[in-house]
């Protein structure tokens, strides 16, 4: 994939990428994803600003949680230029908050385990 891609391209490419390759990013499907995407915008406050998309944050959170990629590499990888660490710090515990809020709601399965009880890196 070519790194100089937008942060908003690297999305549409990663949802329109072969499904196998999207899987291995994400450890989801792209249907699942977005529904994950309707479901956090349909149930919380997230924001949808001029810095990226729901779609993206998750991808954003996805490229951190699940890749173990630093703030300051996602943030570059993902052009946000401003201040690369606060950036994907900031997106990275925006995404956790509204998972938080889908837990209280019972909007994410119980089979899901505590974030209290889940291994730190």
């Amino acid at each position: 994939m070519d790194e100089m891609l937008s942060g908003a391209a690297r999305t549409r490419y990663l949802l329109e990428v072969v499904p196998l390759r999207f899987y291995d990013f994400s450890r989801m499907d792209q249907f699942t994803s977005v529904q994950l995407a309707d479901l956090c915008i349909e149930n919380t406050k997230i924001a949808v600003n001029e810095n990226g998309s729901v779609k993206e944050s998750l991808l954003i959170f996805l490229d951190i949680g699940g890749q173990g990629s630093f703030f300051k590499l996602v943030a570059v990888t993902w052009h946000h230029d401003e201040e690369p660490i606060l950036t994907g710090s900031r997106i990275f515990v925006e995404v956790l908050s509204v998972f938080r809020v889908l837990k209280k709601q019972d909007k994410i399965s119980p089979s899901c385990p505590k974030f209290s009880s889940t291994k730190s890196r």
